[in-house]
């Protein structure tokens, strides 16, 4: 996936409206075969050694290749797996996925806009109930600060009378 790795970074942006994302490709090989490398000179290496210690001890060598293809990085698994017309369909699936998630966030922001309007309807529903209100509630206040002043009032004309009397 390497050599398509820009061009696939190219397509991400260029279809992706808004925000980031994280893109990870797995290919999986099907079937039995999967592409492999073997290191034919390491595998060389390896047989003239073991040959050169199986004649030291008078051993057969006719066996050896399964033993050479277990030994460590004589196999690696290909990383090339793709070809250009694989990577074609894959471009496909890729842009088919980048369409579905466009259409899953202008959903999800339709569903947000609705929920948003809603919120902003029943705020402003309760403001115009509390505006109703508030004509009376300045009244009210309005008369509870007065009668405290005459009591506070009468009081002191009663406290400073009893004051003067004595």
């Amino acid at each position: 996936m390497r050599p398509y790795e820009f061009e696939i970074r190219n397509t991400l942006q260029e279809q992706l409206i808004r925000g980031t994302i994280d893109c990870m490709v797995t290919i999986k090989q099907n079937g039995t075969t999967k592409p492999v490398n073997i290191n034919t000179d390491l595998i060389k290496a390896y047989y003239k050694q073991i040959t050169e210690v199986a004649t030291e001890l008078n051993m057969d060598t006719s066996a050896v290749l399964s033993a050479l293809l277990r030994l460590p990085e004589v196999v690696t698994p290909t990383n090339d797996v793709l070809n250009d017309a694989d990577f074609a369909e894959f471009n496909k699936v890729l842009l088919a996925a980048l369409g579905n998630l466009n259409q899953h966030r202008i959903e999800e922001g339709t569903v947000l806009e609705k929920d948003l309007i809603k919120r902003i309807t029943n705020i402003n529903e309760q403001e115009e109930a509390i505006l109703k209100l508030e004509p009376n509630r300045k009244k009210r206040i309005k008369d509870e600060i007065n009668q405290l002043l005459e009591k506070m009032w009468a009081k002191k004309i009663l406290t400073t009378t009893e004051w003067n009397k004595s």
